[in-house]
């Protein structure tokens, strides 16, 4: 998982930002009480300045896997092509180490995932943005928008949150810092950190380490890239 933070200046501390939407209010996007109004961190708000996640959309939802570091490149694109695009954010408070200043900046919540509506021109559009590793249909498209909804709600709400990317027995991950950055391997053991096993197949060999669980990502295996 890259540094989301490299790609995204740093505010001061005094910037006031609010964590949630990045993209654009469609003008014939359904919703009574939806306004037309991005906010400086693309926050949809109702004409009662309450963030709405919107509803009914006419198009489809995607899930675009983004190019390392590419989020809010990719959201700022979207938006100019005139795609719907949602890529929730949050807040990081970071302190430098040379001047001790404290700055805020906002960052994704979910590190290489954009979601955005519409249909085959606008998955089209997406595509040829460059930013994009690969898109992911949505079968259940309702659930989806629930389970959006429900987390844009949280993010307007309070600050205090964990995001779980807890790894199953057999899946592939990567270390994401430290020394051992970069690091592939299979998960097969889970409790309270990782035990990452690195195969040599022609020998029928492997070689493992284990790592905090915080530090590795889920990465799809060698077959399927």
């Amino acid at each position: 998982m890259a540094d989301v933070n490299a790609d995204h200046p740093q505010k001061d501390a005094g910037h006031n930002e609010r964590p949630g939407f990045e993209g654009t209010c469609r003008r014939e996007m359904p919703g009574p009480d939806i306004a037309a109004e991005v906010l400086p961190a693309g926050t949809i708000v109702t004409s009662a300045s309450v963030p709405s996640f919107p509803l009914d959309l006419p198009g489809k939802w995607y899930v675009a896997h983004t190019r390392s570091r590419n989020e809010k490149a990719l959201a700022t694109e979207l938006t100019r092509l005139g795609v719907f695009n949602y890529l929730p954010l949050t807040r990081r408070t970071t302190r430098s180490r040379t001047t001790r200043r404290i700055s805020h900046s906002l960052v994704p919540v979910f590190p290489g995932y954009l979601f955005f509506n519409g249909g085959e021109d606008e998955r089209y559009q997406a595509l040829r943005t460059n930013r994009i590793a690969r898109v992911l249909d949505v079968p259940d498209q309702d659930q989806l928008v629930a389970e959006l909804t429900r987390i844009h709600f949280l993010l307007t709400h309070t600050d205090v949150f964990e995001v779980a990317n807890r790894l199953a027995i057999g899946q592939w991950g990567r270390i994401i810092s430290g020394p051992l950055k970069g690091l592939e391997g299979v998960v097969t053991r889970y409790s309270g950190r990782l035990r990452l096993w690195m195969n040599v197949t022609i020998l029928g060999q492997s070689v493992h380490t284990q790592v905090d669980a915080d530090n590795v990502e889920r990465i799809d295996p060698p077959s399927s890239r």
